[in-house]
């Protein structure tokens, strides 16, 4: 499993891991994601693109998160961006496996103060197994309250088998443009609306 900073010269800069690359990463940087199951939280704090292949490149919940952000209580996402704007993420799946009970306010793509497009992600399976009714899960979450304006774009995303919610998009200054998108919830249940 590797990736490439398409910026650089491709035959050196090889990463096993996501998070490497983007911490070695400049703002402005594309980072292109090989096919494979990268376990791991990405926490995005630049401007980037990380861009997969497709259905191939999965970016997997750790069993634990430790990054996180505090609205009224923390928030754990899988991919985490943060205090910046125009952070694109593409052609990839994020997958939370399940893994809502050790990571309470269990989110997919979390974007706090942050900005940018989500554009052919796949996100699901944000949600405790076996399925309950604690109230977390959301696959994608944007909350804006520094009072910057920033703008969220989702196209084309295929959102499913959440917990609580497909998306929670809230906070002054914040403008989103959803479209193309489909979010499918787990269906009736006898623990959660």
């Amino acid at each position: 499993l590797f990736m490439f900073k398409v910026d650089w010269d491709l035959t050196h800069d090889h990463f096993e891991a996501i998070q490497p690359a983007v911490d070695a990463a400049s703002a402005g940087d594309t980072i292109n994601i090989a096919a494979g199951t990268y376990v791991e939280q990405v926490e995005v704090t630049k401007t980037l693109t990380l861009k997969g292949v497709g259905s191939s490149t999965v970016i997997q919940s750790p069993d634990n998160l430790t990054k996180k952000f505090t609205t009224s209580k923390d928030n754990y996402p899988i991919v985490f961006v943060h205090d910046t704007t125009d952070v694109t993420i593409q052609d990839l799946v994020v997958d939370g496996a399940g893994k809502g009970n050790a990571n309470y306010r269990f989110i997919g793509v979390g974007c706090y103060n942050g900005g940018g497009t989500v554009d052919k992600v796949e996100i699901k399976d944000v949600r405790d197994t076996p399925w309950s009714g604690a109230q977390h899960g959301v696959a994608l979450y944007a909350y804006n309250d520094d009072g910057t304006p920033r703008s969220l774009t989702v196209t084309d995303c295929n959102i499913h088998d959440f917990q609580k919610n497909g998306m929670a998009l809230n906070g002054a200054d914040l403008t989103v443009d959803v479209s193309g998108t489909t979010v499918a919830g787990y269906g009736p249940t006898d623990v959660t609306a």
